[in-house]
This record gives structure tokens, sequence and C-alpha cells, in this order.
């Protein structure tokens, strides 16, 4: 069954939620955000923590 997570442009998606929904979910996760009018998705699903430094790419170089 999917989890899905909604981010607010306002507010952030603690990390400690994105554990909890990876945690309840065995299928791997994915983060899906817009720049330029294009949808970007990023998925993964063997590691939290792989996941958690694609987040963190994401912030630093996109600005999510």
């Amino acid at each position: 069954m999917c989890i899905i997570a909604i981010q607010p442009k306002t507010k952030k998606i603690s990390n400690s939620i994105l554990k909890n929904c990876w945690d309840n979910n065995d299928d791997g996760a994915g983060i899906m955000y817009a720049i330029d009018g294009k949808i970007i998705v990023r998925k993964e699903l063997h590691s939290f923590d792989n996941l958690f430094n694609i987040k963190k790419k994401q912030i630093n170089t996109e600005g999510m």
C-alpha cells in the first residue's frame, strides 16, 4: 500500500516522518517535486539512508 506525504511550500516534512513512512511500507519510497514546470521523481527501493541523502541533495541543489 502506498503512503503519500505532501509537503506544502511553507512546511517541511521531518526526517522522523519520512522514516516512519519508510518503516511502514516495504515497497521503497520516492520524492517528487516540480522545477521549472517539470516533474522530477527520485526513487529509492533499498535504503532509508539513500533516500535521506537524495532528499538532502535536492534541498541543497534545487531548493526543495
